[in-house]
C-alpha cells in the first residue's frame, strides 16, 4: 500500500524538513494538551464534530478553508524561495531529487 516507504525515506538529514516537522508536532500536541486540559472535548464532540447545524458547518469549512490558504502561501514561499536561490546554477536549499517529477510517478 505504501510502496517503498520505510524509514529510509524519512529525510533525518534535511533540518528544513525536521524542523517543519517539529513545529508542526509540537503546536499540534500543544492544541491536544489545551483541550485536554481545560476540558473541551465534551462540548467540542456534541457542539462542533457531529453538528448538523448549518452555520457551524460553514464555520468549520471557513476555518479549513483558511487553514489551507496558509498552506498554500507557504507552499508558495518554498517554490519561490527555492527558484531564487537556485538561479544561476547554484542548487538551492532543496536536492534535485525532490523535485523531480518523474521519481514520485514511476513505479518500483
Amino acid at each position: 500500500m505504501f510502496g517503498r516507504l520505510s524509514w529510509a525515506a524519512i529525510p533525518f538529514d534535511q533540518p528544513i524538513v525536521m524542523i517543519t516537522a517539529g513545529t508542526v508536532g509540537t503546536v499540534l500536541g500543544a492544541v491536544l494538551l489545551l483541550v485536554t486540559v481545560k476540558g473541551w472535548w465534551p462540548y467540542l464532540w456534541r457542539e462542533w464534530i457531529t453538528s448538523v447545524d448549518h452555520k457551524r458547518i460553514g464555520v468549520m469549512y471557513m476555518i479549513l478553508g483558511l487553514l489551507m490558504l496558509v498552506r498554500g502561501f507557504a507552499d508558495a514561499l518554498m517554490m519561490r524561495t527555492q527558484l531564487a536561490l537556485a538561479a544561476n546554477g547554484a542548487m538551492g536549499y532543496l536536492p534535485p531529487s525532490t523535485t523531480t517529477r518523474s521519481s514520485r510517478l514511476t513505479a518500483p
